[in-house]
């Protein structure tokens, strides 16, 4: 026969008292394991904020040591080179944007938005020449480049798509294209052959809108309803 336990409350069954030292111990368990999972992301955090520390002064280094190359040797391809390996898209812990903007405030670079790549500032280049007269000026310019390079702390961000409108991009066209005929009429390289089908085009682009605008302010009128006679 099964004993019965008695507590100052109630009488506790045999079972139910198994039942309770085993949720005890369940939770026990599942404490233990959760300590042991936060201490794990803590460890990596850590490491991760080290990591990360050294990567930032790894990036300062071989920047600077750009600059300084650039500067002594004409050379502008490191800097193409470390800003393609970051990808437009961020593919590293620093966008392609913000590099380009340190280059070309710290360096003697100019970024041409045409090719992508670098092109050597030749005024700023003689400007910073200076810089690099000997080993004492080249070792606390190459200090002071690395003391400031901070550019996730000034840099814009990337801009949002700002959305696109086909009338607007062909008004563009047509004011340009307008312009050049206006100011450089006769010369070869001007060529604004197709100017009045663009001009059509953009004119039925906008009674297009027009209608379609009218149409949808038509469904959303009100429908007024007639009294019987």
């Amino acid at each position: 026969m099964a004993k019965i336990k008695h507590t100052a409350n109630k009488v506790m069954l045999p079972s139910e008292a198994k039942a309770t030292i085993v949720t005890k111990v369940t939770a026990q368990g599942e404490s233990t394991a959760k300590s042991k999972s936060s201490r794990e992301i803590d460890s990596l955090i850590t490491e991760w904020k080290g990591v990360h520390a050294d990567l930032k002064k790894r990036t300062a280094i071989v920047c600077a040591k750009i600059v300084v190359h650039a500067l002594r040797y004409g050379d502008v391809t490191k800097a193409d080179k470390i800003v393609d390996a970051c990808g437009e898209k961020g593919k590293t812990f620093i966008r392609a944007n913000v590099l380009r903007e340190w280059f070309e405030t710290y360096g003697p670079f100019t970024f041409n938005t045409e090719t992508k790549k670098f092109n050597k500032n030749k005024t700023k280049a003689e400007a910073m020449a200076s810089k690099i007269k000997d080993d004492k000026a080249t070792a606390k310019f190459y200090g002071e480049l690395v003391a400031n390079f901070k550019p996730w702390e000034t840099s814009k961000a990337e801009g949002a798509y700002k959305g696109y409108s086909v009338e607007k991009a062909l008004a563009s066209v047509i004011r340009m294209a307008e312009k050049a005929q206006k100011e450089h009429h006769g010369d070869e390289k001007t060529d604004v052959v197709g100017l009045e089908e663009v001009k059509a085009a953009l004119v039925l682009i906008r009674e297009i809108k027009a209608g379609y605008k009218e149409s949808i302010e038509t469904v959303a009128e009100p429908v007024e309803m007639k009294e019987a006679a």
